[in-house]
């Protein structure tokens, strides 16, 4: 049986904040944003498991701000994990947080602050975040380089000590996709997905993204025969290994905007479809798929 182990709330939490919006795990440590906090300055908070198995709790490790920030600078729209560092965006910024000083007096430092090179208004680079070991990935859904909102998503690598850019990649679709509308990444592999243009139709499609030789290339994309053009396929995304999870939550299958999630597996060097996932109890606007995860055997939608 799951129990409840912790709600966590912000110490100085107030109306306005969203905190929640966005959440990362890795290990024994917890990202929350809250970019709403201090009229959508924003912040985030790290939030640290101990006791376990006997006695687990979460407590407040910290809290992240930007010295140089401002109201609604909205500091916190995408928050990502991986061991001793945590990601960070804005709407035009992210930034790379690194813990020191642990076990006595542990402290997230800011290391460094990334924006895109060609940045213009609206473009919303730091809409997806994305941080695995030493890449990461960031989102501009509006990017016009390849076509009006066509999106695109910038990744760089930790070397030598510092970040720095390693590529920019488009969607394969021209005009108003918004690639980049999330992103999720795990060791070499990393998922795109796109959202949904000026029509309100969505491009129902998801990127594979390999690293080889350092390098991030698009590989493949997933779909299923049985997505419609306004089923959101996509807004939601979870990897871990082999294993991929695709949202859906306008899916009408079960009832209008009911949704349902996908399972995709690697096999024999192939992505393919496995399961489609609906709750036995869906009715319409449930939303089911709009937020998931996947650890191994386990699927959490």
């Amino acid at each position: 049986l799951w129990n409840q182990q912790s709600k966590l709330i912000a110490s100085d939490g107030a109306a306005g904040d969203i905190f929640g919006e966005k959440v990362s795990i890795h290990q024994e440590r917890l990202i929350v944003s809250a970019r709403g906090d201090d009229t959508s300055t924003g912040a985030a908070y790290i939030f640290l498991r101990d006791g376990c198995p006997a006695n687990c709790t979460w407590t407040a490790e910290s809290k992240i701000t930007l010295s140089n920030s401002g109201i609604y600078h909205h500091f916190g729209a995408a928050v990502s994990i991986s061991n001793d560092r945590v990601l960070v965006s804005t709407f035009n910024s992210a930034y790379v947080f690194e813990l020191f000083g642990c076990p006595s007096n542990c402290m997230w430092i800011e290391q460094a602050g990334l924006v895109a090179y060609d940045q213009v208004n609206n473009q919303f680079f730091g809409w997806s975040a994305v941080i695995s070991g030493d890449n990461i990935l960031v989102g501009a859904r509006r990017d016009n380089e390849a076509g009006p909102d066509s999106g695109a998503t910038y990744t760089y690598e930790f070397s030598g000590g510092d970040w720095s850019l390693n590529s920019k990649l488009y969607s394969i679709d021209s005009g108003d996709s918004r690639f980049a509308l999330e992103s999720v990444i795990d060791g070499g592999t990393a998922l795109i997905g796109s959202g949904y243009n000026s029509n309100g139709i969505y491009a129902n499609s998801v990127s594979v993204l390999e690293n080889i030789g350092g390098i991030w290339s698009r590989q493949t994309s997933l779909s299923s025969a049985s997505v419609s053009t306004t089923d959101a396929f996509g807004s939601s995304l979870a990897l871990d290994g082999d294993s991929a999870l695709v949202g859906a939550y306008l899916d009408d299958d079960q009832g209008a905007d009911a949704g349902s999630a996908y399972l995709f597996s690697l096999v024999n060097g192939v992505w393919a479809q496995q399961e489609k996932f609906v709750a036995s109890d869906a009715a319409s606007s449930d939303f089911f798929g709009y937020s998931l995860s996947i650890d191994g055997d386990t699927a959490v939608i």
